[in-house]
């Protein structure tokens, strides 16, 4: 899974997070990837961030169908976010990165959906 970290340059996904792009960038972002072809790009965000970049991108019309959203919430127990979660979040995670410990690693891990990929 290709990922920029900057809303100029092209991926399938897009890491937003402090000192990468910024939530206002999103739709943009998610519009040029549209006309490059990528169906559903993916935006990545910290559980905290997941409802408010919904927001903004559906505000900008962009239907939730049209991308996909990886959450990071360091539970270190195997999910993908929902309401559960807390945080506002209203919606379902494609995925959601879980940890930075995988195989008593500094490894991230992820749980996506069947559909991730």
């Amino acid at each position: 899974l290709s990922i920029a970290v900057n809303a100029s340059a092209d991926a399938v996904c897009l890491d937003v997070e402090p000192e990468d792009a910024t939530t206002a960038q999103a739709p943009a972002w998610v519009r040029k990837q549209h006309a490059r072809g990528v169906k559903q790009p993916v935006v990545y965000t910290s559980i905290s961030n997941a409802q408010t970049l919904v927001n903004v991108l559906e505000k900008d019309a962009i239907p939730r169908s049209q991308f996909k959203i990886w959450t990071a919430h360091y539970t270190h127990v195997a999910h993908r976010c929902g309401p559960n979660c807390g945080f506002g979040f209203k919606g379902q995670a494609d995925a959601t990165q879980w940890t930075d410990r995988a195989l008593n690693r500094n490894l991230d891990e992820s749980l996506c959906g069947p559909s991730f990929f």
